[in-house]
């Protein structure tokens, strides 16, 4: 029988699951990872289905990048991880065949409101995702001290109000989708701070090199070299008080106990499928069943092509990392929002086309077989159940896809489609376990489940009402996917909690945050200089116990 004592058990090896365990492991913690899937990753996944293509099958960009404090605090760089940021950030292409509206990274093309919002953003939001969560309306006083007027604005706009607030129809057509994509399907639901910043950021996309799983690779690489322990395919499935110890109890009948157990599964899996009812409050079990998920994720289709990467009729347009295809505007958008959300199909595909490799040529294979190109199609897809017949819908709609493509874009006539995979909500849903509805988030990004709510005044720090119980996945603080925020701010409770180091400093957006006069000392964490710790503590491996 597998079992063993830790300080830490860490269930899911996601992206905040293998942040968590890297810091922990370093700090000296005994940290076993429990993960239900055959490898690491999650949603930070990028598979070759044996071909000679990458396909990043949830997650194709990450919201930071280097700049956020685990890529420099782990290692990351010597690591081998690295990052790419397109130039061109989206093009609306419009299905009437007029001119492309194309947006260069930054926003400028949308207006000088819309650019400044992104610029204040990565000010003074982008730091308050690795500081404590605070109240919404401190946030709110702080952005407006530091002339963030044009972000507050944009955070009470809906969907509707921002469409309609640039000059272009087809500009409207662009950021109505990116507020889809962002989770906001409303027409009518203000943004929100939090949500704001996910819809802007999509104007500077991130790419990791070589595929979004080479950062996940680089996390678990940098937590094993600390003395973390990993157990591939263990299914969690339950978390029970043994003393002063959490017992965690795997379906194969594995056991182990820790001092403290970090839950990166989403909210509703932790407390109505792995705590016992008895042990969950009445007013945290009422919370959960008011969570609100994202309402759907897309339907992508994956292609592997040989010959030469599909060109529009514009170039500037061809080198948009999201080229937005089969609306002509605002209300084609608005129209295709709304019968997703009421479960219909669109009659024809639209949503939005990467080519993967006119920016990251590593994600094809090199060699006599060229060119080859990845491409990626995400479209606009209602939630479906996992119906008796999916697999033959499935393969309809990619076909349906990629005959959109080849209408659109004529140049692809030239190129053989040697590959083709596709994946909808359901199989989302299904892979990764807790991105319900087939999105990454663990919840919907609106303004009453972010910072101090994300998801409960009581929880926000990652701390529950379970003893020793900590949430560290994409319920809690700040909740978006690929910032490695939830991990970040679990390792950080626990380390307080149980007694162990923090040895990792004050993040560097942090002190500049402080120093520029961005954020007031009210929302910023006590300046923390860097401890060493010594290499032998750090790579002590947990010795189980029977």
């Amino acid at each position: 029988m597998d079992t063993g004592e830790y300080d830490v058990l860490v269930l899911g090896a996601g992206p905040n699951g293998l942040t968590c365990a890297a810091y922990l492991a370093r700090a000296g913690a005994r940290v076993l990872v429990l993960e239900k899937r055959f490898e690491v990753g999650g949603t930070l996944s990028t598979d070759d289905y044996s071909t000679p293509f990458h396909y990043n099958i949830a997650q194709a960009t990450v919201p930071i990048g280097a700049a956020s404090p685990p890529f420099a605090d782990l290692g990351l760089t010597e690591l081998g991880v690295r990052f790419i940021e397109p130039e061109v950030a989206a093009a609306f292409l419009p299905a009437d065949g007029t001119r492309p509206f194309v947006v260069r990274a930054g926003g400028r093309e949308l207006g000088d409101g819309v650019a400044e919002a992104l610029q204040t953003a990565e000010r003074i939001v982008v730091p308050l995702l690795y500081c404590p969560p605070a109240e919404p309306e401190g946030i709110a006083e702080a952005v407006s001290a530091a002339g963030g007027q044009s972000l507050l604005d944009l955070a009470a706009m809906t969907p509707e109000q921002l469409a309609a607030s640039v000059r272009d129809d087809r500009a409207g057509g662009l950021v109505r989708y990116l507020c889809a994509v962002s989770g906001f399907f409303a027409a009518d639901g203000p943004l929100g701070l939090l949500g704001a910043w996910a819809v802007l950021q999509q104007l500077r996309p991130i790419v990791v090199m070589g595929g979004s799983k080479s950062l996940a690779l680089g996390l678990s690489r940098s937590s094993v070299a600390a003395g973390a322990e990993y157990r591939l395919v263990a299914d969690v499935v339950s978390v029970h008080q043994d003393a002063d110890r959490l017992r965690v109890k795997c379906r194969d009948g594995r056991e182990f106990r820790a001092r403290a157990v970090v839950s990166t599964l989403d909210l509703v899996t932790t407390f109505e499928e792995l705590v016992p009812a008895e042990a969950v409050p009445a007013e945290t079990a009422d919370m959960v069943k008011g969570w609100r998920f994202d309402e759907t994720g897309p339907f992508t289709g994956h292609f592997g092509i040989k010959g030469p990467a599909p060109e529009s009729a514009d170039r500037d347009a061809s080198d948009a990392f999201l080229q937005v295809l089969g609306f002509s505007g605002d209300s084609d958008v608005a129209e295709a929002v709304a019968a997703v959300r009421n479960g219909q199909q669109t009659s024809a595909p639209c949503g939005h086309l990467t080519v993967t490799t006119r920016f990251d040529p590593r994600q094809a294979a090199a060699g006599p077989y060229g060119p080859l190109h990845t491409l990626r199609f995400s479209t606009l897809f209602p939630r479906t159940g996992q119906a008796a017949d999916w697999a033959r819908k499935r393969t309809e709609h990619r076909s349906q896809l990629w005959d959109s493509l080849r209408e659109g874009m004529p140049a692809l006539g030239q190129s053989r489609l040697l590959f083709s995979f596709a994946d909808g909500p359901p199989d989302i849903e299904q892979r990764f376990g807790t991105t319900r509805n087939g999105s990454v988030g663990q919840g919907a990004l609106t303004a009453n489940q972010t910072f101090a709510l994300r998801p409960h005044r009581a929880m926000s720090r990652t701390r529950t009402p379970v003893p020793r119980l900590y949430l560290g996945g994409g319920s809690v603080h700040p909740g978006i996917p690929g910032s490695l925020a939830g991990g970040y701010h679990a390792a950080a409770a626990v380390c307080e909690d149980l007694g162990f180091t923090r040895w990792w400093p004050t993040p560097e957006l942090l002190e500049r945050a402080r120093a520029s006069g961005d954020l007031p000392d009210s929302l910023l964490p006590s300046p923390r200089p860097s401890v060493h710790v010594p290499e032998q503590r750090r790579r002590e491996a947990p010795t189980p116990v029977a």
